[in-house]
């Protein structure tokens, strides 16, 4: 098992759980669970590509430079 089938089986089970862990429904809860970890992922992947291009800003408050 893969670290993302680990972490896809531990929310799929969690989801099921908060369901009332219903019968017959596994592959739904699986999906979800694939399409939260895939979503968080490219979330991760954005937000690491801004912090490594954000530009340097300057910005100006009451005359005084102010470097970000």
């Amino acid at each position: 098992m893969t670290g993302h089938e680990a972490k896809v089986g531990k929310i799929a089970r969690k989801l099921w759980k908060n369901a009332g862990r219903p019968e017959g429904r596994d592959l739904e809860f699986w999906c979800m669970a694939e399409r939260w970890v895939i979503q968080e992922s490219a979330c991760l992947e954005k937000l690491a590509q801004r912090i490594i291009t954000f530009p340097s800003v300057s910005a100006s408050a009451n005359g005084s430079a102010i470097e970000l």
